[in-house]
């Protein structure tokens, strides 16, 4: 296997994606972020206050300290959409949109201490969630008698949630944007009939400095579930229903009115998600061969990272923590293009030259403490500075362009349907959601899977958002 395979799939996948949309770093931005960490470490040998408890008491984390720097977009209409983000599902049964209904389903999800999002330790309480009014959530009932004039102007602290009954789906996207930006999030929720049969489609749309994928995903999968709602089998749907739907779901969740980080959902074809899926197949067999194990979700990520990398780029993955005061961190890999291409094609290479990303349990991961910026080098820095510093801080780094340069051009993730957390799964749901990605980089991608009742892979189902084009 010396190159990429030109078939089906790649010509599948070239026009979903925008050509040349990841730009290469030149010798200045070297010199630019050189430069900087440079600057940083002068810093903070000469502080000598800390500031760590003064904002983990304000932010939670580091990860909350720099979402509220870099992804706010709470009551802001030029804020882009790449601030933003959604994740949705579809569900079996139908939902009544009684008022009374829908808070007691709402009160069982977010108000019960035993169902909030399982963060560590235990009795953690989520500061950013704290800060909304969340005993306070916002119905509305989109039908034909739903008037402009409740539309709300003004930033508002309260959750809210959407039950629609329109047909005519641009009226109703128009609707919806407006409370995506002036509420810090909102459950969307619409009743459909496929063949008969009644399904639920759910949607969270967050505004970043709230909420996280995971936890995003848990939310909305729990509402769902406690409104009674069972989950669907997607291989069982027609591909043309499932694409309609989700076209939809872009619709509402894009706020703005410009094309730069418009999100857009791909369902790849049957043959194309088989012809990637063999190859990792082929590839899996070869690394077990010689004792290693990787994962599909390792391989889409080296696949895709390989798909939109040029020569000197740097990509960027997000791990998510249960410790609440970590949450989530950036890992920036460098030279993606070569690393990416060496996994997908020469093992034998991958694991001579690249062993830093095999574990001590034989796993070939993506993640290496080294490559962590926000434990390695934002937390020593917000530790050690003043908020109205960061804040001078950080608009200096984007406009410099450094900011790109540190956490890398592009982003790539995927939200499992479960997580595992001291023995036990934390159920997601079988849904689709992001992505996000900082104003300065230049596309995201998140990745999922519709899978059959034998929990094999038919389809891959691909999200992304793009700049235009400089």
């Amino acid at each position: 296997m010396n190159e990429i395979k030109k078939s089906i799939y790649s010509r599948e996948l070239e026009t979903f994606f925008e050509p040349n949309v990841v730009e290469s770093f030149s010798n200045s931005d070297k010199k630019k972020l050189q430069l900087f960490q440079h600057i940083s470490q002068k810093l903070l040998k000469r502080s000598k206050k800390s500031y760590a408890e003064k904002h983990r008491s304000r932010f939670q984390s580091s990860w909350g300290l720099l979402t509220n720097l870099i992804l706010k977009g709470h009551g802001n209409t030029k804020a882009c959409d790449c601030v933003r983000f959604g994740h949705f599902q579809l569900m079996n049964g139908i939902l009544d949109f009684n008022k009374d209904n829908l808070k007691k389903i709402y009160q069982q999800t977010f108000l019960q201490e035993d169902n909030l999002f399982p963060w560590h330790p235990e009795s953690a309480k989520d500061i950013r969630l704290a800060n909304i009014q969340m005993k306070k959530p916002y119905f509305v009932c989109l039908n034909y008698k739903f008037s402009k004039h409740l539309l709300p102007q003004k930033k508002k602290n309260q959750p809210c949630v959407i039950v629609s009954e329109l047909n005519d789906i641009k009226q109703e996207s128009e609707i919806v944007k407006q409370y995506i930006i002036y509420h810090p999030f909102t459950i969307f929720i619409k009743n459909y009939i496929y063949n008969e049969q009644p399904v639920v489609f759910g949607q969270i749309l967050v505004n970043h400095e709230y909420l996280d994928g995971v936890a995003a995903a848990y939310y909305l999968n729990s509402f769902l579930t406690y409104a009674g709602l069972t989950e669907i089998d997607y291989s069982l749907f027609h591909h043309s229903f499932l694409q309609k739907v989700f076209d939809e779901a872009d619709k509402r969740e894009h706020a703005s009115n410009n094309n730069s980080f418009k999100v857009k959902t791909k369902i790849l074809s049957a043959q194309a998600s088989n012809e990637v899926i063999e190859h990792y197949n082929e590839l899996s067999n070869i690394y077990k061969q010689s004792g290693y194990k990787l994962s599909v979700e390792t391989y889409l990520t080296a696949y895709f990272f390989h798909l939109l990398s040029k020569n000197e780029t740097t990509g960027c993955l997000l791990k998510f923590s249960f410790a609440i005061e970590e949450q989530l961190d950036f890992h920036a890999i460098n030279h993606v293009k070569k690393l990416s291409k060496t996994l997908l094609y020469n093992p034998v290479e991958f694991i001579s030259k690249y062993s830093k990303y095999i574990t001590s349990k034989n796993h070939i991961s993506l993640y290496h403490s080294e490559d962590a910026i926000i434990s390695n080098l934002i937390k020593p820095l917000t530790d050690k500075t003043p908020f109205w510093a960061l804040k001078i801080i950080n608009k200096i780094v984007e406009k410099a362009g450094i900011s790109r340069n540190i956490i890398g051009q592009m982003v790539i993730t995927h939200v499992p349907s479960s997580l595992k957390k001291d023995n036990k799964y934390i159920e997601l749901g079988h849904g689709f959601g992001g992505p996000t990605c900082a104003p300065f980089q230049d596309v995201s991608l998140t990745f999922g899977f519709i899978k059959d009742k034998n929990k094999q892979i038919k389809h891959l189902v691909l999200r992304k958002k793009c700049r235009e084009k400089r």
